[in-house]
């Protein structure tokens, strides 16, 4: 069930044609065109997911709502973000979504297994062999 959602877009089509023409962007043109305007968020696409998620737990008390645990993608900054927004008084629980863990361990085990070189024994078996990884 979707309680509530954040588009943020760092992007206008109709903005972008504009610029490649070279018309201008004056007072008048802006003003009549924000209300269309797709573009609604100005920096990377880090901050972008740290601003959706500040705005829906900001927005949360207006809509009568307290979330009360975070289910993310092991991005910190994001967490981080709505942990010191603090709007509720409240400590924020950081779930990880299983299918994002599981992504990163297998991409792990693929560089793991990359990084590993083939032997064989005395006995004709092959067996993987792992060099020393430093931190």
């Amino acid at each position: 069930m979707v309680i509530d959602f954040e588009v943020l877009s760092n992007f206008c089509q109709v903005c972008h044609s504009r610029e490649k023409k070279k018309l201008p962007f004056t007072p008048e043109w802006q003003q009549a065109h924000s209300p269309r305007c797709n573009k609604n968020f100005n920096g990377t696409a880090s901050a972008m997911e740290s601003e959706a998620a500040r705005r829906l737990w900001r927005r949360s008390t207006t809509l009568g709502l307290r979330y009360t645990t975070f289910v993310g993608d092991g991005d910190s900054s994001t967490y981080k973000a709505v942990k010191d927004l603090n709007p509720y008084d409240v400590p924020v629980v950081k779930e990880e979504c299983v299918n994002h863990v599981s992504k990163r361990l297998g991409t792990r085990l693929r560089k793991l297994k990359e990084l590993s070189t083939s032997i064989t024994t005395k006995t004709g078996k092959e067996v993987r062999r792992w060099a020393v990884l430093a931190s």
